[in-house]
Order: C-alpha cells, then sequence, then structure tokens
C-alpha cells in the first residue's frame, strides 16, 4: 500500500512490520513526542469507502480510547482522513 510517511502530520511510519489481509502495522514515531514509539494500523484503500463504514470506526474509536484493561492494547489515536483510516496503539 502506498501511503504517505507522515500519518495526520504528526507519526512517522517505518516500513510495514505485518501485512494482513484488511490492514498494515507500522511501527511509527510520534513527531509531537520523538521519544514515543506507537505500532500503527493502516486499514487497507477501498475497505472503508463507505460513510457508514467510516462513522462506526469512528464511533469504535471513541470507545476503545477509554477502555483500560490489561489485556487490551490501548488506542491513543484514530482518524480517517482521505489517503487513510488509522488507529494508534501502544507499542
Amino acid at each position: 500500500m502506498k501511503l504517505p510517511k507522515l500519518i495526520c502530520d504528526r507519526y512517522l511510519l517505518s516500513p510495514t512490520v505485518i501485512d494482513g489481509r484488511i490492514s498494515e502495522v507500522f511501527k511509527a514515531t510520534d513527531a509531537h513526542n520523538p521519544g514515543r514509539i506507537v505500532a500503527v494500523k493502516v486499514f487497507k484503500f477501498g475497505l472503508f469507502k463507505d460513510e457508514v463504514i467510516q462513522e462506526a470506526f469512528e464511533r469504535e474509536g471513541r470507545i476503545l480510547e477509554e477502555i483500560q484493561h490489561p489485556s487490551i492494547i490501548p488506542l491513543l489515536d484514530h482518524g480517517v482522513d482521505p489517503r487513510a483510516v488509522w488507529g494508534v496503539f501502544k507499542e
């Protein structure tokens, strides 16, 4: 997948760590906090062109950001823009 090196003008992507069927996961550096390494999951283009699906993703992202449990990797940030649908997780 051809993506910008910088997602949301904040997360500087490294090469792909995992290339799955519906998404890719990248190791990334938070440009707002350069010492912070995160995992960025980017959904493959075309899967989220539908507005209903985008709205569901946004709603689930807001809910996941509130959940704190030792068995769940925290979602730190998420978004939808013209080139990517993405979630940022604690590494």
